[in-house]
C-alpha cells in the first residue's frame, strides 16, 4: 500500500490544471484578436484613390512632351508673328493676300497644336495606365480610383490617397529603374 498511498500524492488534478490553462488560453486567445486587429489596421486598402490630374502633371514624360512642344510651336508661332509684322507695315500692297495667308497659318498652328496635345496626351495616359496597373498589382490593390476635376472624389482617406507614390513609381519606371 504504499504504493497505492504515493499513487493517490502524483494523482492528476483537473482543478490544478484548469487554473493554469485557462489563463495561458485567454491570454493566447487576446494575443490572437489583437494580431488580427492590428493586422487589419496596418494592411494596405483593396481601394485607393488617385489625382489625375497631379499624376499626369507630375509625370516625366508630361514634362518632357511639354518641352518637345513648346520648341515645335515656338518656330511656327514665330512664322506668323512675321506674317503679322508684314501685314502692319505701312504702304504694305499685299495686305489682302498676307491676310489671307495669316489667317490660313494661323487656323494650321490652332489644328496642328490642338492634334499635338491630343496625340502626346494619348500617349502619355497610355504609358501611366500601364504604370498604374503594375503598381496596383506590386500593392495589391483591388480598385485604384481616378478623380479629374469634373468627378472629384468627395472623401478619401489621406492612406488611400496614393497620388505621390504613383508619381515617383511612374516616373522610376519611365526613366528605366
Amino acid at each position: 500500500s504504499y504504493f497505492w498511498e504515493n499513487f493517490k500524492k502524483m494523482r492528476f488534478s483537473w482543478e490544478k490544471c484548469n487554473n493554469k490553462i485557462l489563463p495561458l488560453g485567454l491570454i493566447l486567445f487576446i494575443f490572437i484578436v489583437l494580431l488580427l486587429i492590428v493586422f487589419q489596421v496596418f494592411k494596405s486598402p483593396d481601394v485607393v484613390c488617385v489625382d489625375n490630374a497631379k499624376l499626369f502633371e507630375g509625370f516625366n514624360m508630361t514634362k518632357e512632351m511639354k518641352k518637345a512642344g513648346e520648341h515645335e510651336f515656338r518656330t511656327q508661332k514665330a512664322v506668323l508673328d512675321s506674317l503679322y509684322a508684314k501685314i502692319n507695315t505701312p504702304g504694305n500692297e499685299n495686305n489682302q493676300n498676307l491676310n489671307k495667308e495669316f489667317i490660313l497659318k494661323r487656323n494650321e498652328f490652332e489644328q496642328a497644336s490642338q492634334a499635338f496635345v491630343m496625340q502626346e496626351s494619348a500617349k502619355i495616359w497610355k504609358r501611366l495606365q500601364e504604370y498604374v496597373q503594375e503598381y496596383a498589382v506590386q500593392k495589391n490593390y483591388q480598385i485604384v480610383i481616378g478623380s479629374t476635376e469634373q468627378q472629384q472624389i468627395i472623401y478619401a482617406n489621406s492612406k488611400a490617397d496614393i497620388t505621390l507614390d504613383l508619381i515617383q513609381f511612374s516616373n522610376q519606371k519611365y526613366e528605366g529603374n
